[in-house]
């Protein structure tokens, strides 16, 4: 997609994987056009009733040539909103959403932040940032596992590996159309997988690129203190492969231990964090 804003989750893909992903999705995203040209679109998944992606906020509209058009695409989405009976909007972009008056139009913000790794530093930079006992972790099953990551020759079998590990570590979580969604998407080159094994597989990741950035999508471990070292090597391969930045996730959203873990595990392998900016309308 042309416009420097735009990423991977603009994509008709990406649209895809939301409908595959939750049963009952539909796509309801739009374009604006004016004078012949295409100058706006707008991501919609509808997941019940609310406008969101996984039931977070889904990607912002984003203005692609002009200026003065989101008066249509707040028409155009209190239209669809009226049809389908829905009672909550949210987006979200990294991006501050300057052009876009939000809360004249009934939203409220309710941004939170992500966690950003330039990958442009030195293999050594990037080890420094890293918590010591992440640094613990990787070291100790360094010696002991295999760990692969990238791997385009045989980047398939990387994929295939990352499905029977998160199939087994989430058993029913999702359907088998996302995987074959996440397939093609390595066959296209906008997806890497990093994965780690000894007698048999024990963890794996995935990540998604797009331009020159990636994004930590999805991991699942069979065992313990084995996701630091999955996700360092996944970092170089990244690096070699040309990216220069690795979104880890989100941070400050979290509202149980789990998630707070999951958060505070991010922050060990370095970067800083940067706003989301988020917002949301509930109608009653």
């Amino acid at each position: 997609m042309a416009s420097s804003e735009a990423w991977f989750f603009h994509t008709h893909m990406w649209r895809q994987y939301c409908v595959a992903y939750r049963s009952g999705a539909i796509d309801r995203s739009f374009a604006v056009e004016h004078d012949g040209q295409l100058v706006a679109i707008c991501p919609l998944i509808q997941e019940d009733d609310q406008f969101t992606m996984g039931g977070e906020p889904g990607l912002a509209p984003l203005q692609i040539w002009g200026g003065g058009i989101y008066q249509m695409l707040f028409e155009e989405l209190d239209r669809l909103q009226a049809k389908h009976q829905i009672r909550r909007i949210a987006f979200r972009c990294i991006p501050p959403l300057e052009e876009i008056d939000y809360v004249q139009a009934g939203y409220r913000d309710i941004s939170w932040s992500t966690r950003i790794l330039d990958l442009t530093q030195s293999e050594a930079d990037l080890w420094h940032d890293i918590r010591k006992g992440h640094k613990a972790d990787i070291r100790k099953a360094e010696r002991r596992y295999m760990i692969v990551a990238d791997g385009r020759e045989n980047g398939g079998g990387l994929i295939d590996v990352y499905r029977y590990v998160h199939e087994r570590a989430h058993p029913g979580a999702r359907s088998a159309r996302t995987y074959q969604y996440q397939w093609q998407w390595w066959r296209q080159g906008f997806a890497m997988a990093a994965v780690a094994t000894d007698e048999s597989v024990i963890g794996a990741a995935y990540f998604l690129l797009y331009k020159d950035v990636a994004y930590y999508a999805s991991s699942a471990s069979l065992i313990p203190d084995i996701m630091a070292a999955i996700l360092w090597r996944a970092m170089l391969a990244l690096k070699a492969r040309g990216i220069k930045t690795l979104e880890l996730g989100w941070q400050g959203k979290a509202t149980d231990e789990k998630g707070k873990q999951v958060e505070h595990f991010k922050r060990g392998m370095g970067g800083i964090d940067v706003p989301i900016y988020a917002v949301e309308r509930r109608d009653s």
